[in-house]
């Protein structure tokens, strides 16, 4: 046990000095903050207001154009030809974004023309189309029956389907989308894993083609060099995530504070519902904010990542560690690469059926089977198990668990077989 402490050490010291762990130790969570960073400055940068000048000779719109709650566009209009060359380059209309001609024949042909400078994305413009649609409704309408548009409304307005859970009335839209968080965390241990299995991987074969292991196992034992060496570069690697866990959560914290400060402000804690709101309908312009701050519980996913990804990593380094045993040459280490990392890449393909069915055949198989479940099971914590059902995931820790272990043995004897063959 003693000779195991040993290479763990050796190993772990190897790994916190090397230059590049040291660099992904810290330029890693910045690049993840900095994406995070740049999505929400995309977003805020995207609902800027655009004005839209509406260009209608005929008074075919009577000065008036239907507006929904949609704070970044604003209407003006004005009954008489734009020329289109004044709009492009003179001072009258340089404050305007958009420039939306109506035609004299609008009601036959029901075709406009919207003009950009700057295009103003799919969403706004799809806004513009079904405001001008409503307003042409509401007049053709009017002139055909006596009845209030209002009426029309009312007939016209569409079903809400609301889906929740009969015991927690969970809403299944955000549940849905809580599963993204999961496959987030998939991400992470699936890159942790790769990475950090390709280096036991790696580590083996280079001592065994330099003959350095000949030296070492004089000293120690295969089984046991193999056991120091997954255990030392997998605390290297839990090192490297408590750090990426630290600096993203203050990150979150600094970000949150600096881009949405109202939420921060002690004045607006007695408003309560409307900051809430507030943030709500900045959630509601970019769900990805409302998935990062509102529906991850950092305490429970963080706990479970570890478990996960701790067993993943033995599970997966004692596999990487057999087959640098039987390979010779360390350029042979490339070819393997995806073969062993193949049940993983799967798993994250099958994280998209999960998330539409977590309950199902296919989630619970995969949850089960050791190869994929580190990653199927943060998708389906994510998502939330109920009670009856929390078996599941302490059945597929046992699983791993029992996998590990054999799989230990298993890759202990090849090691012992393979570590002193020259091919």
């Amino acid at each position: 046990m003693n000779k195991i402490v040993l290479i763990t050490i050796r190993e772990l010291k190897e790994k916190l000095s090397s230059k590049s762990f040291l660099l992904m130790t810290f330029l890693g969570p910045i690049l993840i903050l900095s994406f995070l960073f740049l999505v929400f400055w995309i977003n805020m940068e995207s609902t800027k207001p655009v004005k839209v000048v509406v260009a209608d000779p005929g008074l075919l719109l009577n000065n008036y154009i239907l507006k929904q709650d949609h704070p970044d566009i604003q209407f003006e209009i004005i009954n008489e030809q734009i020329d289109r060359e004044e709009f492009q380059n003179g001072e009258l209309y340089k404050d305007y974004d958009l420039l939306l001609e109506v035609n004299q024949k609008i009601f036959q042909n029901n075709t406009a023309l919207l003009f950009y400078r700057k295009d103003p994305g799919a969403k706004r413009e799809a806004f513009i189309q079904r405001a001008l649609e409503k307003r042409l409704e509401e007049m053709k309408f009017a002139e055909l029956t006596n009845l209030p548009y209002s009426k029309f409304q009312e007939l016209k307005k569409p079903l809400v389907l609301k889906t929740a859970n009969i015991k927690t009335e969970e809403n299944a839209k955000i549940k849905r989308m809580s599963g993204w968080v999961g496959w987030f965390f998939s991400v992470i241990i699936f890159l942790f894993i790769f990475i950090f299995g390709f280096q036991v991987l790696r580590g083996v074969t280079e001592e065994k083609s330099n003959r350095i292991v000949e030296v070492i196992v004089s000293a120690v034992k295969p089984v046991k060099l193999m056991y120091g060496k997954i255990l030392g570069i997998g605390i290297a690697a839990f090192i490297q995530f408590l750090v990426w866990s630290v600096v993203i959560l203050v990150g979150l914290i600094a970000i949150k504070s600096t881009m949405f400060p109202d939420l921060y402000d002690p004045e607006n804690w007695k408003a309560g519902d409307a900051i809430a709101t507030e943030f709500e309908s900045i959630s509601n312009q970019n769900e990805f904010v409302s998935l990062v701050y509102n529906q991850v519980d950092y305490g429970v996913m963080l706990s479970w990542f570890f478990v996960f990804f701790i067993l993943g990593y033995l599970l997966y380094a004692s596999i990487f560690a057999a087959v640098g045993a039987r390979i010779s040459r360390v350029s042979d280490v490339q070819q393997f690469l995806i073969p062993l990392t193949l049940p993983l890449i799967f798993s994250l393909f099958i994280c998209g059926y999960v998330i539409q069915d977590p309950h199902g055949n296919l989630a619970f198989w995969f949850s089960q089977i050791p190869l994929t479940s580190p990653i199927i099971n943060m998708v389906r914590l994510a998502m939330g198990i109920p009670v009856e059902n929390a078996w599941e995931i302490y059945s597929s820790m046992l699983i791993l668990i029992l996998s590990f272990i054999g799989m230990t043995i298993w890759a202990g004897r090849i090691y012992k077989k393979n570590i002193l063959v020259a091919k």
